[in-house]
């Protein structure tokens, strides 16, 4: 496929998925912008940063028509489970609308996709098609909200496809995966034996080639199940641990018995009402418990891209925290 000179317009580009997904498509040889309303972290990308609130359609409008982009990939969206109301989350709603009115019409544009997430149902609750949803977050609602208007926009829009990532780890990510890591590499974290969850992952590198082959990806199909982006095979919480620390060279962590996980959890609950972050509260403690595998093969028909291992993207994720301007776990044996 010819690449050269093809603009994707990322919006939300400054984030975690959003730096990788910019750095993998500057390295094949495509055009970026990305449009934030925060600088990228990475300081490398600061050349292809345009300031945008998605929220403001006149301001989104005038870029898409400006830049004349051959693709656009929507990852702008309010991601914690924070807020009290979905008017919070306009983001995720307002600014996917604005996204789908924006390519309406807007021949240059070969394909949209918008970025989901798994939580449009509820974790452990595997949907059989593209609608049902069973979302228990507020976070969740606003994205299957967002869905809706996408498919209310469907017959106007490109062609266009609907992602939603499952549990994505590797270099530039936050919380909770970085918790998960920093407490590790700290000696902090605790296995919980029989409690210990399966779940589907996806290391970013491998989670940024799929968006890419579905952004590449010319033929015309009819999907009815939904498309999730990650790794096939699903991780143990607690064995991924384990792997994690021989790599890094440090002991494996000990078991303490679940009571001690689950009251940290409420621990955490009361800090937060004050603010105060805290590693675990309660919905992480579920989240840790509770199996969520999901089904990813539906994206091996599109995938274009070798795969990277779990092994050596725990190689290169720890590398990045070693690097990390604000690592504690400086000299890991690497």
């Amino acid at each position: 496929m010819k690449r050269m000179n093809k603009l994707v317009i990322i919006t939300g580009g400054s984030g975690f998925i959003g730096i990788n997904l910019s750095l993998r498509l500057l390295d094949l040889g495509y055009k970026v912008i990305n449009l934030d309303i925060k600088k990228p972290k990475n300081k490398s990308l600061n050349k292809y940063y345009i300031f945008c609130d998605i929220t403001n359609l006149i301001d989104l409008k005038n870029i898409i028509k400006n830049y004349k982009p051959d693709y656009l990939v929507n990852l702008a969206a309010r991601t914690d489970l924070k807020g009290k109301n979905i008017k919070e989350y306009e983001v995720n709603t307002v600014g996917t609308e604005n996204i789908c009115i924006s390519s309406i019409n807007t021949r240059n544009i070969k394909k949209v996709l918008f970025a989901s997430t798994m939580l449009v149902c509820k974790v452990g609750h595997i949907p059989l098609n593209n609608q049902e949803y069973s979302a228990d977050t507020i976070y969740g609602k606003s994205k299957v909200k967002a869905e809706l208007i996408v498919k209310k926009y469907s017959d106007k829009l490109p062609a266009h496809f609907i992602f939603r990532p499952t549990s994505i780890w590797g270099p530039w990510f936050q919380k909770p995966y970085r918790d998960f890591f920093d407490l590790l590499l700290a000696r902090r974290y605790f296995k919980i034996g029989k409690f210990s969850c399966t779940k589907t992952f996806g290391y970013v590198e491998n989670a940024v080639n799929q968006i890419i082959s579905l952004m590449e990806y010319e033929k015309k199909i009819k999907i009815d199940t939904p498309i999730y982006i990650g790794d096939c095979v699903p991780i143990n919480i607690d064995n991924w641990a384990d792997q994690i620390s021989n790599i890094a060279g440090i002991r494996k962590p000990i078991s303490i018995p679940f009571f001690f996980i689950k009251l940290g959890g409420f621990f955490g609950d009361f800090l937060n009402l004050f603010k105060i972050n805290f590693p675990l509260n309660s919905f992480r403690v579920k989240n840790m418990t509770t199996n969520n595998i999901i089904p990813c093969s539906l994206m091996s028909q599109f995938n274009n891209y070798p795969k990277i291992s779990v092994n050596d993207g725990i190689k290169s994720t720890l590398r990045w925290i070693n690097n990390s301007y604000n690592s504690k776990t400086k000299n890991l044996n690497l």
